[in-house]
């Protein structure tokens, strides 16, 4: 469909194009949050199955939250 359409293909090619592009989704929502909140109350939900991508949303968010 995409290519009827004449975009880029939105599916990922493989799992580890997928969990990229996730943490990098999740970093650009952390960033956000970050700069909207000047109280340092971010509010993101990470859904994911993946055990990986849960430890590093924790780690990434410990060393930037002021907790």
């Amino acid at each position: 469909r995409a290519v009827d359409l004449d975009y880029d293909d939105p599916i990922h090619p493989n799992f580890e194009a997928t969990t990229e592009s996730y943490h990098r989704a999740f970093m650009i929502a952390l960033e956000h949050a970050k700069k909207t909140d000047p109280n340092n109350k971010i509010h993101v939900i990470v859904a994911s199955h993946n055990e990986k991508t849960v430890e590093f949303a924790l780690k990434t968010y410990l060393s930037i939250a002021d907790v």
